[in-house]
């Protein structure tokens, strides 16, 4: 019977379930994050300052004067509605006295939304996947241990 190699075959299906584990339990992070990255390049690409306000305060015709972001705020959990800075002015003229950066500073913060954290979402499934590694390769480790201490156990032929 060859345990060297029939550990090895267990080490490989045990690390294919933990590398699966790991993107399934992350996917819906890792999505998140990319919904994020793509509608603030969105935002970047668009000359115009974007204002997030909360959907159950918005004002106008959605898809005419705001649209309904797929990303959720981090701290309040909700899909903001995004208006193009002039567009704001015109439905919300309470705010007119405020400047651009207030406005955008005020807002964003209510929404719960970082400005300028325009990091890649790739980070973040480098960590994910350098996880799913760590975890295999010290899998493999132990497996590789136990293995060499049972082999010191061995009587000298």
């Amino acid at each position: 019977m060859n345990w060297t190699k029939g550990l090895f075959r267990i080490w490989i299906i045990a690390s294919v379930g933990i590398v699966l584990s790991v993107a399934g339990f992350s996917y819906p992070e890792v999505k998140k994050e990319f919904e994020t990255w793509n509608l603030l390049k969105l935002m970047q690409a668009n000359d115009i300052l974007m204002v997030p306000v909360h959907c159950a305060e918005a004002r106008g015709r959605k898809e005419q004067d705001y649209f309904q972001a797929h990303a959720r705020s981090e701290l309040t959990r909700t899909k903001p509605c995004w208006y193009e800075l002039p567009k704001f002015r015109e439905l919300y003229p309470e705010y007119a006295q405020l400047t651009e950066k207030e406005t955008s500073r005020k807002f964003y913060a209510k929404a719960g939304i970082p400005r300028n954290e325009m990091q890649t979402p790739w980070a973040f499934v480098f960590v994910r996947t350098m996880i799913a590694l760590g975890l295999s390769i010290t899998l493999l480790m132990v497996g590789v241990s136990i293995r060499w201490a049972w082999r010191g156990f061995r009587e000298n032929k």
